[in-house]
């Protein structure tokens, strides 16, 4: 996954944000921890929101965990290690929305724009890619019912005038029945408005919790900001 600026053609930025949602069917919330911790993860660790569980990245456009590992890459390695499915999601300055699932009924990805971050290759089309998958996505998570909204809801290119795909995204979590207060991320690590208390969240840094695990997360931070996450 390459490193992504702000998006070309528009001169608004918006929201950056990323994270995980993990389906908790037979999997309980400190295996999660224990997982991420494992992988050396920095960021906050939801409460258990039954039957999903919200993850947010520090830095949700490089590395999020040791390795290089990015956040479509993690997204895999828990579902395969957890045996469940696992939705990591990224929004760029609110105009592109990203979604990479994986879990027992396989894996898809969903891109708003593909062009973002590929602006040198002009065969790629800004359609939005990977939305026939979205029926699937829908299933996996319990919602069969909710495929043709959810395809409708973000099978066209947006009005980057007008809309912001923190709107989109939120509408779309709805859809699937999970919680919504991602979007509202920015606010950690304090209160998240409309979600959690700060008590609430469990924050790691490269894996480790704690004064310590503080210390060490802003260390490695520092560093994953500037690198890219290793191909996937």
């Amino acid at each position: 996954m390459t490193a992504i600026g702000p998006v070309p053609g528009t001169e608004r930025e918006g929201l950056r944000y990323g994270g995980l949602v993990v389906h908790l069917d037979g999997v309980g919330r400190d295996a999660v921890v224990s997982a991420l911790s494992a992988a050396r993860f920095s960021g906050w660790v939801g409460p258990d929101q039954t039957p999903w569980l919200v993850v947010v990245a520090a830095t949700p456009f490089g590395p999020v965990a040791g390795s290089r590992t990015g956040i479509a890459a993690l997204a895999d390695r828990l579902a395969d290690r957890l045996g469940t499915l696992v939705l990591a999601v990224q929004v760029i300055d609110d105009q592109v929305l990203r979604l990479f699932w994986s879990g027992p009924d396989g894996a898809g990805r969903y891109d708003s724009d593909p062009t973002v971050g590929h602006e040198d290759d002009d065969e790629l089309s800004d359609d939005p890619e990977g939305v026939e998958l979205l029926t699937e996505l829908a299933a996996a998570c319990g919602r069969p019912d909710a495929g043709e909204d959810l395809t409708e809801l973000l099978d066209e290119r947006i009005d980057r005038d007008s809309t912001y795909e923190s709107e989109r995204l939120r509408a779309a979590l709805r859809l699937l029945g999970m919680p919504t207060w991602l979007m509202a991320s920015a606010s950690l690590p304090r209160d998240v408005p409309g979600g959690p208390r700060r008590r609430e969240l469990t924050r790691l840094g490269a894996g480790r919790g704690g004064v310590r695990g503080r210390v060490r997360g802003a260390l490695v931070g520092r560093v994953r900001r500037h690198r890219r996450p290793r191909p996937s």
